[in-house]
């Protein structure tokens, strides 16, 4: 009975073999080859064969740690560990609605994160850690997010994190290498919820009609919001009022930014002494990355950010026990200090905050801050962290479909199927290095995939814009080559310029092998007019991040 499951899994992964080796031979019919020069550049479009052996050979070296958007490295961060090396940080994406895959065999149920009732997960919680926290630890406003204000983002740089290195972006990704979103705003379509009721704009006590407000301008709801902060005596409608300020105020003109900067940053403090923690932790976001369109001038402050982190810690806010823990692993404000990071890594998981379920179930995986590496208990914080993911906090989906790959000994075993289903959960939550990877898989026919040209664009589509730069530069590939797939009906119009703009964007963000290809482009006249100059440049940018085809060349070239 023990060694059926794993018997039926092995023949499974046989047939999913069988079955993409010979979709492989299938080669997607296109309408542009690629140059000779860019055939190891871009890896699709020489011999659809040799195109697949490639990228087996990098899975196979992948290691099986975070992705490269999850580790960053900024002035504060300090290696707690005894290489020296820097703490994890996380980061948020924007929500983005993916298809779901169809036609794979079943999935062990064991593996997957089984649904529950949010009791269920503080039992399962509190099981893991032990007799460490009883039910006094819970914070018993369950999962303690910032109230949102309706009709806006709630994921502005202030407010996804305390520390610039967690405002995710994935380098590379954009995060996997890649960088944050190409553009976040909050929007001005939403408003307060309504006062009195009644047509009145604005009564004694700063309440606001719902009509007035949804016909409003930016200019008008500003002052809405500045007669609510001065007269409203509810902390809560004062907090709102403040945050849509904090949130807005960049969009005023230069003249009067000023004044409602001053207004909001006076109320926060108040509200703080007053000991409301949400107060408390927008404000301490504040004090690291500054009001949204100022950061550039802004100095980070992260003794005062700790300070008040730590006041709204003790109100058991999650969001706030979490940075708390981040500041104790990387010295930000505090002495470092990996048992303290630990506990209130814990404290936060107990109130299902899925950042802290994932940098515990890393930490354990790695063997990080100060613990020894124990992969199976690293996996069920993972399978926590995986269970509640959400835009802010996606990693765990990613790192537990990695796992899926090649298995853990004895913990988890391989399944391709469950990878492409955490992989397409994490890629409708908006996180980049899961697109990207998607997009990579329905090319190839990576981990038994089929080999779909229409959806590996709209994954590559959906990373771009994440800023994934891996994503771009392929989309870039696509674009030039062009598709025509007559099975799913896609056809994708090849295009010189649309290639040139695309890797453009990726050699911007600094992909050595983008860099090299624009030099090509320029100097081959492909997507823009010739250049050898601009050539010359890209090359040598490329050949300063060491790329060998753009040392090569410029070898060729007889530059030195």
């Amino acid at each position: 009975k023990e060694l059926l499951p794993q018997l039926h899994r092995q023949l499974s992964n046989s047939a999913n073999f069988a079955a993409r080796k010979g979709s492989r031979d299938r080669a997607k019919s296109v309408t542009k080859p690629v140059p000779r020069e860019l055939t190891g550049t871009f890896r699709k479009r020489s011999s659809h064969v040799d195109a697949d052996e490639t990228t087996t050979a990098e899975l196979k070296d992948m290691p099986r740690t975070a992705s490269p958007d999850l580790v960053e490295e900024s002035d504060m961060q300090k290696g707690d560990g005894a290489d020296g090396s820097a703490a994890p940080v996380f980061g948020a994406q924007e929500l983005t609605e993916a298809p779901t895959h169809g036609g794979m065999a079943s999935i062990p149920q064991q593996n997957r994160p089984r649904p529950s009732s949010d009791d269920d997960s503080l039992v399962d919680a509190r099981q893991m850690l032990g007799d460490d926290f009883d039910s006094e630890s819970v914070s018993s406003a369950g999962s303690a997010e910032p109230r949102p204000i309706p009709g806006f983002r709630r994921n502005n740089l202030h407010r996804s994190s305390l520390v610039p290195s967690l405002n995710g972006s994935s380098r590379g990704s954009s995060e996997d290498s890649s960088g944050g979103s190409l553009g976040d705003s909050a929007t001005l379509d939403g408003g307060m919820e309504s006062g009195d009721g009644n047509d009145s704009v604005v009564s004694d006590g700063g309440s606001i009609s719902s009509a007035a407000l949804a016909s409003a301008s930016l200019v008008e709801r500003m002052e809405f919001m500045r007669v609510r902060v001065k007269k409203s005596k509810d902390k809560e409608m004062c907090f709102d009022a403040a945050r849509f300020i904090v949130d807005n105020v960049q969009f005023l003109a230069k003249t009067e930014q000023k004044q409602y900067c001053e207004l909001a940053i006076r109320q926060l403090k108040k509200l703080s002494i007053a000991g409301l923690a949400e107060a408390q932790y927008l404000l301490a976001n504040l004090y690291i990355s500054g009001i949204p369109g100022f950061q550039d001038k802004h100095k980070p402050d992260y003794g005062k950010a700790f300070n008040l982190y730590a006041g709204a810690a003790r109100k058991d806010h999650p969001e706030a026990l979490f940075h708390v823990g981040l500041c104790y692993e990387q010295g930000a404000g505090v002495p470092a200090s990996n048992g303290r990071a630990l506990h209130n890594y814990r404290k936060a998981a107990v109130s299902n905050h899925p950042g802290a379920m994932f940098r515990l179930g890393m930490s354990l995986l790695r063997g990080e801050l100060g613990q020894s590496k124990n992969p199976r208990y690293g996996v069920k914080w993972l399978k926590l962290a995986a269970k509640y993911a959400n835009e802010k906090y996606p990693q765990a989906l990613f790192e537990l479909a990695l796992l899926h790959d090649k298995g853990v000994h004895n913990v988890v075993w391989p399944d391709h199927e469950y990878l492409l289903e955490l992989l397409t959960q994490g890629a409708a939550l908006g996180h980049g290095p899961s697109q990207y990877k998607l997009g990579e898989a329905f090319e190839y026919g990576n981990f038994g995939a089929p080999i779909d040209p229409g959806r590996s664009v709209y994954y590559y589509s959906l990373a771009a814009a994440n800023g994934n730069l891996e994503a771009m530069f392929e989309l870039g590939g696509w674009y030039l080559t062009g598709a025509d797939d007559a099975k799913t009906d896609f056809h994708l119009i090849q295009s010189d310029a649309e290639a040139y703009r695309w890797v453009g964007l990726a050699a911007s963000g600094g992909l050595p092998k983008a860099m090299f290809a624009m030099g090509y482009f320029c100097e081959m006249g492909i997507g823009t007019e010739k250049d050898a100059e601009k050539a010359l440049a890209w090359y040598s940018r490329a050949a300063e991040m060491r790329d060998p085809k753009a040392v090569k060349k410029l070898g060729e070239m007889g530059v030195a």
